[in-house]
Parts: C-alpha cells; sequence; structure tokens
C-alpha cells in the first residue's frame, strides 16, 4: 500500500523523483519499513496536494478546489496520464461499492470490498459523501469522460494540460446535478 500511493503521488521529473524518495527516507530514518502512514505524511505538504485530494475534490464537485489542487500536481510534475489513472481507479471503486451497496451489502462493507488498499479513515467519510452524490448512471458517465479524456490527451500531447483541464470541470459538475 505504501509503494502504491508513493507511485501515485511521484511524478515523472527524475530529479523531483529522487529529491522526494529521499526526504521519504530522512523522514523515516532507519525505524524499520516505510508504512503508508508515513508516504503520507512525508509526501503530501500542508494542503495536502495529493491525487487523492484532487480525486475526491472532483468527486465531491468541489470545481474550485480540484482547480487549485490539479495547479499544485502539475507544478510538482504530475502528468495529466497519472491523474487519469487515478480517476479511473477511483470511480471504478466507487461503481464498484455502489453495486455492492445496490445488493443489499452495507456500505462499510461495499467499501471495504470495492477499495484496495483500503480506505484512510480520513478519506472515508468523504468517499462515503461521494457515494450520496453519485448514481451508477452517473459514474459510467464520468469512467467514459475519463477514458475520452486519456484517448485525447495521447492524441494531442502538448494539449493533454487543457483537455484535461476541461474534463475536471466536466466531471467535478456531474457531482453537482
Amino acid at each position: 500500500a505504501a509503494l502504491a500511493s508513493l507511485a501515485s503521488l511521484l511524478g515523472t521529473d527524475r530529479g523531483i523523483v529522487r529529491r522526494e524518495i529521499e526526504r521519504l527516507i530522512l523522514f523515516k530514518g532507519s525505524e524499520g519499513l516505510i508504512t503508508l502512514d508515513d508516504v503520507e505524511q512525508a509526501m503530501l505538504d500542508q494542503s495536502h496536494a495529493g491525487l487523492d485530494s484532487l480525486v475526491d475534490a472532483v468527486a465531491l464537485g468541489q470545481t474550485d478546489e480540484a482547480d487549485r489542487l490539479w495547479g499544485r500536481l502539475s507544478l510538482t510534475g504530475t502528468r495529466p496520464e497519472a491523474a487519469l489513472a487515478a480517476l479511473r481507479r477511483h470511480f471504478h471503486n466507487l461503481h464498484q461499492t455502489l453495486g455492492l451497496a445496490q445488493s443489499g451489502a452495507p456500505l462499510d462493507d461495499a467499501l471495504k470490498t470495492a477499495f484496495r488498499p483500503p480506505l484512510h479513515f480520513k478519506r472515508r467519510p468523504l468517499v462515503e459523501r461521494q457515494c450520496r452524490l453519485w448514481s451508477s448512471g452517473k459514474i459510467e458517465t464520468a469512467l467514459e469522460i475519463v477514458q475520452a479524456t486519456d484517448l485525447a490527451c495521447r492524441q494531442t500531447g502538448a494539449r493533454a494540460e487543457t483537455q484535461f483541464s476541461y474534463s475536471l470541470l466536466r466531471l467535478s459538475r456531474g457531482a453537482q446535478r
């Protein structure tokens, strides 16, 4: 879980990746294995500008916050493709959660089954709110937007940032409807 979280937070710039890993090692010291909490505490700044924060802002319909977080992430070298992968994973997990809940499973059990690695306790209430904002149909539309944006970003190259920003707006507005 710690490695998956670290990989999702790091961009593609080798220099930045190296500095961030060195910072994580200094943060942890010689106290043993690096845990998910260590990664979150060492890698996220005070504003928690990570991909999870971006995903949650989008899925909660917080358009301005999503835009602000994407600005911070893109400055640290995060590419639209990495953010799209995080959005795809999240909406897929949210879709699975809703499906299990509609089949009669308690929401708590549905969240535990659908989200791997398990949700951090700080994110859990946010994702529970998202379950109330999104329907299966809306999530399917969101996944179509993510897929189309991913394809457009690969085809347009230099305009990928613009394509992605527009899609963030569309996705976050989807939570508001």
